[in-house]
């Protein structure tokens, strides 16, 4: 996942809201969203058999992005990060859990991990910390980053709140930052121009999946995920 949004116990009646886009190979294989075996909620990496974002239904829920710089995007040795977002949807003290992660065993990655308590973050180059109520954005830098997608995608969720359709539509968005506004991750100028859009189009990769998730205060909970082809084809599951 390379965009998010997260409403933190800022929405009246909504513990968490996520928006978020999933960029992959289109080659890389994956089941759309679902439930599995063990009762988690979301779709699943099947080459390494994890996931990045995934809800527990009566509890909470982790979500995981990468860190976008050059050392972080060669084959790494190290165990998947998919499997961070399995454990930590399922872990019933999300404070507990980021502070157990081994972080330097990992590729670069953000993890969101939350519980009926709080929302937690760690990562690569952030130490285990607890997220203030309020509207947060990650994308493949540190959470808050300024980043012109990640900026633009907390505005809508500020404005629209719990409006799914508001919310896709601004994932969906093809708009490039200039570049004046650009990060610099130091990958090459055409590369991080293609990148800086919320809804990403390259050859062979892109935004395959958008999601909006919620969990209620009283613990009700909805999931739609919405997949695009290669070709633009789009299909939708919803659960709730």
């Amino acid at each position: 996942m390379c965009l998010l949004a997260v409403a933190n116990r800022c929405i009246p009646g909504v513990r968490v809201l996520i928006a978020a886009n999933r960029d992959e190979f289109f080659v890389r294989p994956t089941a759309p969203a679902g439930r599995w075996h063990n009762g988690l909620v979301g779709g699943r990496d099947l080459k390494a058999g994890g996931g990045w974002l995934l809800l527990r239904p009566g509890g909470g829920f982790a979500a995981l992005t990468n860190i976008r710089r050059p050392e972080y995007m060669l084959p790494s040795a190290g165990p998947s990060r998919g499997h961070l977002v399995v454990d930590g949807a399922r872990a019933l003290d999300a404070e507990a859990f980021v502070r157990a992660v081994a972080r330097s065993e990992y590729a670069g990655f953000n993890l969101l991990v939350e519980d009926r308590d709080a929302l937690w973050v760690v990562g690569t180059d952030t130490a285990p910390r607890r997220v203030t109520p309020g509207v947060h954005g990650l994308s493949n830098a540190t959470i808050d980053a300024p980043w012109p997608k990640t900026q633009a995608l907390c505005a809508v969720v500020r404005q629209h709140g719990h409006d799914p359709e508001a919310l896709f539509t601004a994932l969906r968005n093809p708009d490039r930052a200039p570049d004046a506004a650009l990060p610099h991750t130091g990958v090459p100028l055409d590369l991080e121009r293609g990148l800086s859009a919320a809804f990403v189009r390259l050859p062979g990769y892109g935004t395959r999946v958008s999601t909006v998730a919620w969990i209620h205060d009283d613990g009700r909970w909805g999931f739609i995920e919405r997949r695009y082809s290669s070709q633009g084809e789009v299909a939708e599951t919803r659960l709730s």
